[in-house]
C-alpha cells in the first residue's frame, strides 16, 4: 500500500515527450494530467500557483528540469528533486540511471512486490526495463527506443514508408499494405522483445516476481501480450510520490 499520512504534495515526472504530474493526498491519487515537454513554462506556472507547497520532482531532461525548478523556487514552493544518487531506497543503481527507472523499480516493488521481486517495464520514448530484486536492490535491465519513435523513424528513413497513424491491431497475422505492416511490425516487434526480456529477467532474479508495465504505450502492448500481471500507467508518479516521502519523513517534514 502506499505510505499513508497527512503529506499533500504535487508529483512531477519530465520525460523526454512530456510532463506528467499527479496530486497525491494522504496516500491517494487524486487527479493526474500533463503537458507537452515544450511547455515547460506553462506547466510551472500552473505549478507554482497550485495551492499544494510540495512538488517532487524526477527529470530525465536537465535542461528543462533546471527551469521547472528555477521557477518553482522562485514562486515559493518547497522542490524535492528526485536524483539517482540521492536514492536511498534501491540499493545498487549506478551513478547516471534515470531518476524516473528508479521511481518505477520502488513504486513496482512496493506497490505491487509486496517487498518481493518485481520487474517494471516502462512503455513511452524509450521502453526500459528495470529490475529490482526480493533484497530491494537493483538487479539490472534494458533500454532501446520506443514503440512511437520507432514509428516516426521508419517513416524518416524510408522513402516510401508512410507515416502511420496509431491503431489498436486486432490480429497477429501477416498484413498485406505497408501502413498495417508498419503498425503491426512495430507493435509486435516491442511484444516479442519485452517477453524475451522478461524471460531473461525472471532467470535472472530467480523465484517469484510481478511485472508491471507503465509508460505512455503500455495499455496498448499489454492488450497484446500476457507477459504483465498488472499495467499501471500512474508508476511512475506514485514512485516519485513515495520517495519523496521517505524524504520528507527523514527530514522531519512530515
Amino acid at each position: 500500500t502506499m505510505t499513508t499520512g497527512d503529506s499533500e504534495l504535487i508529483a512531477v515526472d519530465m520525460g523526454n515527450s512530456r510532463i506528467s504530474c499527479g496530486r497525491f493526498k494522504s496516500g491517494i491519487l487524486l487527479k493526474s494530467w500533463f503537458y507537452p515537454l515544450a511547455e515547460v513554462e506553462a506547466a510551472a506556472q500552473e505549478l507554482g500557483t497550485s495551492s499544494c507547497h510540495r512538488i517532487a520532482v524526477c527529470s530525465v531532461v536537465p535542461l528543462a528540469h533546471e527551469k521547472l525548478k528555477q521557477k518553482l523556487l522562485a514562486l515559493g514552493k518547497q522542490v524535492c528533486e528526485i536524483r539517482s544518487g540521492d536514492a536511498s531506497m534501491l540499493a545498487g543503481v549506478y551513478d547516471t540511471m534515470g531518476a524516473d527507472r528508479i521511481a518505477n523499480a520502488i513504486a513496482a516493488r512496493r506497490l505491487y512486490g509486496h517487498n518481493s521481486a518485481a520487474i517494471s517495464i516502462d512503455a513511452g520514448t524509450a521502453t526500459t526495463l528495470t529490475a529490482v530484486n526480493r533484497g530491494g536492490e537493483f538487479a539490472g535491465g534494458f533500454i532501446t527506443l520506443g514503440l512511437g519513435k520507432s514509428i516516426a523513424l521508419l517513416h524518416q528513413a524510408g522513402a516510401q514508408l508512410p507515416l502511420a497513424g496509431m491503431k489498436p491491431i486486432v490480429d497477429r497475422e501477416l498484413c498485406f499494405d505497408t501502413e498495417s505492416a508498419i503498425l503491426s511490425g512495430t507493435l509486435l516487434g516491442q511484444v516479442g522483445m519485452i517477453e524475451y526480456w522478461v524471460r531473461l529477467a525472471k532467470r535472472r532474479l530467480a523465484g517469484e516476481s510481478v511485472v508491471i508495465a507503465t509508460g505512455g504505450w503500455s495499455e496498448m502492448i499489454s492488450r497484446h501480450s500476457n507477459v504483465f500481471d498488472v499495467c499501471d500507467p500512474f508508476l511512475t508518479l506514485k514512485g516519485v510520490y513515495l520517495i519523496a516521502l521517505e524524504e520528507g519523513n527523514r527530514a522531519g517534514r512530515v
